[in-house]
Order: structure tokens, then C-alpha cells, then sequence
């Protein structure tokens, strides 16, 4: 493993915690909840739906799954996502510090307690997508940045990638860690964005108690930033370093 380091500009496009129950919360206590949550100034309600389609008719059903906030503040850095199974935290960019997006967690969770009491927590994951802007050709990603890729041979020249998938198990931290990376157009003129997307799960016994929830995702920050310093070059640290 290579040791973890702060950087000036780091490249996080996108943090998100999540945590996943076995069971609805209740609607009202949902909306309840929305209604006294702190720090977010925007409110959006939609209903969430389910399609089912019979294959010998072709015919489309919906029936309703309840309904699913989006909060956020002004410049929607910042959202929180709520339905009766989940509860989603995330921050966009500018990212500013693990310090400031582990205070929300902690805050939103903590004011969620009271609801989930005895509702069981199947699933907690941690992810972060990066992006790092290069100069170079769509769908080749480019091994002088990062250290993920399919070893082909030399003959055939740069294969046009535009994704990779992979899945690990970390026995260490009783999770899966699910790595992507590939290549798409970047907001930049004249330059290819690589994106590196670490996500981090627990699934098999994951805490239940939220300062437990809490402390493994502050676990499993960790452990990303470890998994980033090793998917990643000198080069790519140039860049945003």
C-alpha cells in the first residue's frame, strides 16, 4: 500500500455515503424528518415508481414505491436523499475536507436515529469518483496516470477503453471494494477525463448502531484514500498535487 498524502487540488468530482435498510421507514416519520433536518435550504419531493412489463403482452404497469426527497443547499453542492430504504449523503465539488463531509454524516445520521430505531441496516457503502483531465485520445486510458488496465499484446498498440470493472474483497475491513475507471470527454477543450471510482461496501454484517456506522465509514475513507495513492502515478500526482 502506498501512504496516503493531502493534496491542493484534489480530484474528487463526487463523495457519497449511503446507508440501506431492510425494512421502509415509515412515510410520515420520513417527512418528518425532512421537515426539521438542518443545513439544507432546497426541497424537492418525487414519486418513485416501479415498471413492471409483461413479456407476452409488452404492456407496462406502475405502482407507486412512496414518495423521495432531494435536499440540498443553494448551489446544490450539497444533497442529502431520502426514501423509505435509504438514505443517501454526497458533496460535489469543490470538495473541501473529509472533516466537513464526516460532520454531515455524523449530523444527518444522528438526526435520523430516533426513526430507524429497530430497522436493520443491510448495506453502508462509501464511494468517491475522481476525474483527471489529460492530454490524449478518447478510450485509451492511459497507463502514465493510472495503474488499472488490461495487459494486452504490445501488437495490437493502446486498446480503446472506455471502462474497466473490477471487485475485490478486503478481508481486512469485511467489505467489497468495487473499482471502475475509464475515459470520457472532459469539460476542458482539447483534453480527455480519466475517472477513477472507488466504492466501498459492506454488505455481510454491517454495523447497526449509527456511532458504529460512523466510525466505519470514517474506516473506510481510509481505506480509499490507500486504494487512490495505489491506483494512481507520480504523473497523475503533478496534476493536482
Amino acid at each position: 500500500m502506498s501512504p496516503t498524502r493531502l493534496y491542493s487540488a484534489a480530484p474528487i468530482v463526487e463523495a457519497v455515503a449511503e446507508v440501506r435498510f431492510a425494512a421502509p421507514i415509515n412515510a410520515r416519520a420520513i417527512k418528518r424528518y425532512v421537515s426539521t433536518i438542518k443545513g439544507y435550504t432546497e426541497n424537492l419531493r418525487q414519486e418513485i415508481r416501479q415498471v413492471k412489463i409483461s413479456v407476452p403482452t409488452s404492456q407496462a404497469s406502475f405502482a407507486s414505491q412512496g414518495d423521495q426527497y432531494r435536499l440540498s443547499n443553494e448551489d446544490l453542492t450539497e444533497c442529502l436523499i431520502i426514501n423509505s430504504l435509504s438514505i443517501v449523503i454526497s458533496q460535489s465539488a469543490p470538495y473541501t475536507s473529509w472533516e466537513n463531509f464526516n460532520h454531515r454524516i455524523s449530523r444527518d445520521l444522528f438526526a435520523l436515529q430516533k426513526l430507524t430505531t429497530g430497522r436493520k441496516v443491510e448495506r453502508i457503502g462509501l464511494r468517491y469518483i475522481n476525474r483527471i483531465d489529460f492530454v490524449g485520445d478518447h478510450g485509451v486510458v492511459p497507463n502514465n496516470y493510472l495503474n488499472v488496465g488490461w495487459a494486452t499484446p504490445p501488437e495490437f498498440g493502446d486498446p480503446q477503453i472506455t471502462s474497466l470493472h473490477y471487485q475485490f474483497s478486503l478481508e481486512d475491513l469485511g467489505c467489497k471494494l468495487i473499482l471502475k475507471a475509464g475515459t470520457t470527454n472532459s469539460e476542458v477543450p482539447a483534453l480527455v477525463a480519466t475517472i477513477l471510482d472507488i466504492d466501498l461496501v459492506v454488505d455481510d454484517d454491517p454495523p447497526q448502531a449509527v456511532e458504529d456506522i460512523v466510525a466505519k465509514f470514517a474506516d473506510l475513507r481510509m481505506k480509499k484514500n490507500q486504494v487512490f495513492e495505489d491506483c494512481i502515478t507520480n504523473a497523475a500526482r503533478e496534476r493536482f498535487g
